[in-house]
C-alpha cells in the first residue's frame, strides 16, 4: 500500500545518508532524533527530502506533531500534507 511505500522510501533515504545501517535499524516507531540517528543537520536534509520526493510542504502541524521522529509519524505527515495540499488544490 501506499503507506508502505513512503516509510520504505523513509527508511531508505536514512540508510543511503548513513543514519542507521542494515544492522543496526530502528523500527518504524523508534524515536530517530533523541536517540541519535538524526542529528539537527540531518533533520533539514530529512525535510527536504520529504518535502521534493513527496511534492509537499510540511507546515508546523505536521513539523511539530510528537509522533513526526518517528518513521510511521513522518509517514502521517506526508500523507496529511499530500490530503491537505490537495484540498486546497480543489
Amino acid at each position: 500500500n501506499n503507506r508502505d511505500l513512503v516509510a520504505e522510501q523513509i527508511e531508505s533515504f536514512l540508510i543511503s545518508n548513513g543514519s542507521f545501517d542494515g544492522r543496526n535499524r530502528p523500527d518504524r516507531e523508534t524515536e530517530l532524533f533523541d536517540s541519535g540517528y538524526v542529528d539537527s543537520l540531518g533533520i533539514v536534509r530529512l525535510i527536504d527530502f520529504l518535502e521534493t520526493t513527496f511534492s509537499v510542504l510540511l507546515g508546523d502541524e505536521e513539523l511539530l506533531d510528537e509522533r513526526f521522529p518517528t518513521i510511521n509519524g513522518m509517514t502521517c505527515a506526508v500523507e496529511r500534507a499530500r490530503e491537505r495540499d490537495d484540498a486546497v488544490a480543489r
